[in-house]
């Protein structure tokens, strides 16, 4: 089995959504913010 980027970003999505934040994409969550690439995923702060 060989490891890609995929695959880690996929276990890492996988591992902050365990950990309570809410996972996305950061278009979708900050429209017209232009820090944020279109179709990358983006962690947000973990809620209590």
């Amino acid at each position: 089995m060989s490891i890609n980027e995929s695959i880690v970003e996929e276990a890492a999505l996988t591992w902050f959504g365990e950990l309570g934040y809410d996972i996305g994409h950061g278009s979708h969550l900050a429209p017209g913010d232009l820090r944020v690439k279109a179709g990358e995923p983006y962690v947000a702060e973990a809620t209590p």
